[in-house]
């Protein structure tokens, strides 16, 4: 491989990696470096978790063919914390592969823990749910629907936490809906 062509490649902002028939990493892009850091001589199975190296044996393998989807396997980024990623790869006559990782989407796990998180605090303060439903006419008594009030404006709070990174992921809209109609519900417009 010529060095124009290495640093034409080696920039792209995605972990890319040149590896032989043995997964032997040849060149890596700036990217790849910076995520998992392999070092001089290593295999691409190095920086897998050993519960996805007998995978990526068996998958990563030249005439294996070139899966419609990523192949998932768990690797292990410079700060020692396994990340979930779909690995693309394509060989070439030359017995070389180009090895593709994107990591999963970051932004979904991180608002699918929030999530969690969310879900936790209002079971702390939940109430059992009503399955019948009140006579026509019926008003809660004001400390009940005080404490309606305050679970809302709790789950108010934690949606506007999870904004920018609904915004990020382009589904604002939804949240903007589901805001606006627990706004109602608070303020007894229902």
């Amino acid at each position: 491989m010529k060095d124009t062509d290495r640093l034409h490649w080696s920039m792209i902002p995605a972990a890319l990696f040149v590896v032989d028939a043995s997964l032997r990493l040849l060149e890596s892009s700036e990217a790849a470096l910076h995520l998992f850091a392999p070092g001089r001589g290593a295999s691409f199975l190095d920086l897998l978790d050993p519960g996805s190296i007998e995978k990526a044996r068996r998958l990563l393998t030249p005439g294996s063919g070139e899966p419609a989807q990523g192949i998932e396997l768990n690797m292990i980024s410079v700060q020692g914390k396994t990340l979930l990623v779909d690995v693309y790869h394509r060989w070439h006559s030359d017995g070389l592969g180009w090895l593709l990782c994107s990591v999963k989407n970051a932004d979904l796990e991180r608002i699918e823990r929030r999530i969690g998180w969310m879900t936790d605090q209002l079971k702390e303060e939940a109430v059992p749910v009503q399955t019948v439903r009140p006579l026509p006419g019926y008003r809660p008594q004001r400390e009940e629907a005080g404490r309606l009030r305050s679970r809302i404006d709790v789950a108010l709070e934690l949606l506007e936490m999870l904004r920018p990174d609904l915004i990020e992921l382009g589904k604002d809209d939804f949240l903007n809906v589901i805001i606006a109609q627990l706004r109602s519900e608070s303020h007894g417009e229902t």
